[in-house]
């Protein structure tokens, strides 16, 4: 069959910010329900941000992590800064307080 030209790109991303690279320093929050850690909000460096829902989720915490990814493509798509972005979320969900930790137990284990 011959080579056509396709009608449009087939790949789409909504806006997103840079993701947090998981490797050294950055700013953790526990985003928390009904006294469960529903998932956590990641800062890292100048620019990177980043959320990490937790597996288990029931019908509440799958709201709250749509809640949280709405955010941030709302504030990507709009160009808003970073931290600005971090603050709506914060003002919107339950959390702990920010601690600055290493990012990297939050990592998948990979083969070197």
């Amino acid at each position: 069959m011959p080579w056509r030209p396709q009608p449009a790109s087939l790949v789409y991303a909504p806006p997103s910010y840079p993701s947090p690279t998981y490797r050294g320093p950055g700013e953790i929050t526990a985003v928390r329900l009904a006294g469960k850690t529903v998932g956590h909000l990641f800062r890292q460096g100048d620019d990177r941000l980043g959320y990490l829902p937790a597996a288990d989720l029931d019908e509440d915490g799958h709201t709250l992590r749509l809640m949280v990814y709405d955010i941030l493509r709302e504030y990507a798509r709009e160009g808003q800064p970073r931290d600005e972005a971090w603050a709506k979320v914060l003002r919107h969900v339950p959390h702990g307080d920010p601690v600055v930790g290493p990012l990297d137990a939050f990592r998948a284990v990979e083969n070197d």
